[in-house]
């Protein structure tokens, strides 16, 4: 599926915020499936740099269920989120969760070789960001480091938002860069969102 107009607007100024001075891009990673390679491709544009494909960043497959609306699910009494859910020709949570802890490593030793105030940019989908953020997180806790606001904040993902994670032996969040779509503001992008499987 590929990105709607207010899509594309979202993703032309995600790039011009990724292109200011508070970030130094030096690679760019993306999920291969049309809409985050689309958004990928607007940020690769502005900093005329390459994107490099990896399917493990892929959206779980909701196999049949594919191409509806999380409303119009919700409406027939299902409900994808729920804890064993299932769906009929998809990955399954446990087959989900494995693929995001492989592209996890990976993103890790990718971001590993970059120098301290560099950044590599992941542009992946909404359930594969929970997962990430989900490692960080309980990171986080483990070292002390998770106060009572950053919950929140840190499972609701909007569309294009930014989370920036600082590398070190313990990944933690940057203080103001949390599930962030500050980029959005300047346009009446920040409503509703329908997500679409």
């Amino acid at each position: 599926m590929e990105l709607s107009e207010a899509g594309l607007k979202q993703a032309e100024l995600l790039a011009k915020r990724l292109s200011g001075p508070e970030f130094r891009i030096r690679k760019i990673i993306s999920s291969d499936l049309a809409r985050a390679k689309q958004t990928a491709e607007a940020v690769a544009k502005l900093l005329n740099m390459a994107v490099h494909e990896d399917s493990l960043l892929q959206e779980r497959n909701f196999g049949h269920l594919r191409g509806q609306s999380y409303d119009s699910l919700m409406a027939k009494g299902i409900n994808i989120l729920q804890d064993g859910y299932e769906p009929p020709g998809g990955d399954s949570m446990k087959d989900f969760a494995s693929r995001c802890d492989l592209a996890w490593e990976k993103i890790r030793a990718e971001a590993s070789l970059l120098s301290e105030n560099d950044h590599l940019c992941v542009v992946t989908h909404g359930l594969v960001l929970q997962h990430f953020i989900s490692k960080v997180a309980a990171e986080e806790a483990k070292a002390g480091n998770l106060n009572e606001e950053k919950p929140r904040d840190l499972f609701a993902i909007q569309n294009t938002a930014v989370t920036v994670v600082k590398v070190g032996e313990v990944y933690s969040f940057h203080k103001d860069i949390v599930n962030c779509a500050a980029h959005l503001e300047e346009i009446d992008l920040l409503g509703k969102k329908r997500l679409y499987l």
